[in-house]
């Protein structure tokens, strides 16, 4: 590989933008033929998006840029379209991590709000279920027994 001495003139940062917008332009590449063969607007290129999150906007944790190979995993960087009908247009996308954007995907803002109410209600119902009843007094005696 590289020694130590060739490697001093680069940094941690300069090379992690550099994959970074190459992983980006990738993605883009195929986000384009996808749009051109469905008919969803595309303009966007690798500026519109940088600088890239290091951590998911959504959940907080650190997106893996450094995943390769097929299928992502729940960390992997996404490029998701806020309004999903306006396609792949500047200001109209994001990175998330792909957990993100498979909850949102398909989903509008109503539909989403229903399913997370829906959650509540029945972790709620099911906590009031298991949680023990106190015992019940049936009645009070005062003084000797």
């Amino acid at each position: 590989m590289w020694s130590e001495e060739e490697l001093a003139d680069f940094s941690k940062a300069e090379m992690l933008e550099a994959h970074v917008r190459k992983k980006l332009a990738q993605n883009l590449a195929v986000a384009a033929n996808r749009c051109k063969e469905a008919g969803i607007p595309f303009d966007i290129t690798v500026e519109d998006l940088m600088p890239a999150p290091l951590h998911c906007p959504v959940f907080g944790y650190r997106l893996d840029w450094y995943k390769d190979g097929r299928g992502a995993a729940d960390d992997s960087p996404s490029i998701d379209r806020l309004i999903p009908e306006d396609g792949y247009t500047a200001g109209n996308v994001q990175i998330i991590s792909n957990k993100a954007n498979r909850i949102k995907n398909d989903s509008n803002l109503e539909e989403l709000r229903k399913v997370a109410e829906w959650v509540e209600r029945r972790i709620t119902e099911k906590a009031r279920a298991n949680k023990p009843e106190p015992p019940q007094i049936t009645s009070l005696s005062y003084g000797r027994v």
